[in-house]
């Protein structure tokens, strides 16, 4: 992504390793960082203040895995007040915390270093109940997924390695949800 934009020219520098954007039908720009937050920079470029989401499992990213958020996608109805996709966006997350036993798929993890950045790539979607704020509230919104704004996982994979993930995210002029 970083060949792609030049995250200076949008006064963005105080950004985490961007690793993906998409645009909203007003312009702003919502960007995944390897830090696990998703950021906004708002249709005149101004990088908002506050994480628009911070993801569950955004804790220690020193270690040089491919963990956090690395994709986003908005429902192509993000904006559009009663339609099936209005208020929902899907992230791609990296997580250590998640029981592997509870992964949708599984691999053995085997070989002369098993545990050399073994985590859990999942897929979410959130639901916001105001497409247009610049931040949400996502305390317990996965205990608690029936709140205001709430997230939940769509989709989880056993991965053996740190560079083994699921990666991009896009939607089709259909609505369809590419991973």
């Amino acid at each position: 992504l970083g060949s792609y934009v030049d995250y200076g020219s949008l006064g963005a520098d105080n950004l985490y390793f961007p690793t993906d954007i998409d645009f909203d039908a007003n312009g702003r720009a919502f960007m995944t960082q390897a830090n696990g937050q998703i950021r906004i920079l708002d249709s005149a470029g101004l990088l908002q203040s506050t994480p628009y989401a911070v993801g569950e499992d955004a804790t220690d990213f020193s270690v040089p895995y491919d963990r956090a958020m690395t994709s986003v996608a908005l429902h192509p109805d993000f904006l559009n007040v009663g339609t099936a996709g209005y208020g929902k966006f899907y992230t791609v997350e990296a997580s250590v915390a998640f029981d592997w036993n509870d992964a949708d798929f599984t691999n053995p993890i085997t070989g002369k270093n098993p545990f050399h950045g073994q985590h859990t790539s999942l897929l979410y979607e959130y639901t916001v109940a105001n497409p247009l704020a610049n931040a949400l509230d996502l305390q317990d919104a996965v205990l608690n997924p029936s709140g205001a704004d709430s997230r939940r996982i769509v989709l989880s994979a056993r991965q053996r390695h740190h560079s083994h993930n699921f990666d991009d995210l896009a939607f089709d002029a259909t609505g369809i949800l590419y991973l």
